[in-house]
């Protein structure tokens, strides 16, 4: 016996959960021919398939306006389609994830892909690493508490970095950020987080490279 799946069914699985967005899915596969409006199920095989299919035309988005308007930076030629924020590609049901994502979109835009952050813990650390992973923004983290870098490391550091994040709102001795920021050339950009938080760093990331981004093409 050949294994089916119904339709409907598997499309609220992969997140078309609405009627508008069960529609577009379902018009999609259609005009690939696999599957007709007279179908209610399709082939088990046709499964993967259909799922790349539906990747490579459409964008799952959940409603929040920061999740629109990064996906609209990335399309790529793929239409927008609303769905429940857990199986939104930006966030995914997760604030953290959606500013990072919008965090690399404008960091990528700028120019700045290699971030040096200077505070924070080995759990926020990872959090972010894994946030930011395949997005162009490579990470660079000081754990304050846990390690005291000597001049020459964090001389090397600085000279990796496009960007420093202080964090100051994490345990961070100032014998540790003295030995960045006393340093720091002119052409590494910096910026002071003085709220807790991935959100809230990837917020102030975000507002300042879009702000000098802004104020160089003024100039």
């Amino acid at each position: 016996m050949i294994a089916t799946v119904e339709i409907n069914a598997w499309l609220r699985g992969e997140g078309f959960a609405s009627p508008t967005a069960a529609a577009a899915a379902r018009s999609v596969l259609e005009d690939a021919g696999l599957t007709n409006p007279r179908k209610r199920a399709m082939v088990a095989s046709k499964v993967e398939p259909a799922r790349a299919l539906l990747a490579a035309r459409l964008q799952r988005v959940c409603g929040a306006g920061r999740c629109r308007e990064t996906a609209r930076q990335s399309a790529a030629g793929r239409s927008q389609v609303e769905v429940p924020p857990a199986s939104c590609e930006i966030c995914g049901g997760s604030n953290n994830a959606a500013a990072a994502r919008e965090m690399a979109a404008a960091c990528v835009r700028a120019g700045v892909t290699r971030l040096l952050i200077v505070g924070g813990t080995r759990v926020l650390h990872a959090e972010l690493k894994s946030l930011l992973a395949g997005s162009g923004v490579s990470l660079r983290c000081i754990d304050g508490a846990e390690t005291t870098p000597s001049k020459k490391e964090a001389l090397s550091d600085l000279a990796w970095a496009d960007l420093m994040v202080i964090w100051a709102s994490s345990p961070l001795p100032h014998k540790v950020s003295v030995s960045y920021t006393d340093e720091c050339p002119p052409s590494v950009a910096k910026v002071t987080v003085r709220r807790r938080g991935i959100e809230a760093l990837c917020g102030e990331v975000t507002a300042s490279v879009s702000g000098a981004a802004a104020a160089r093409r003024r100039a």
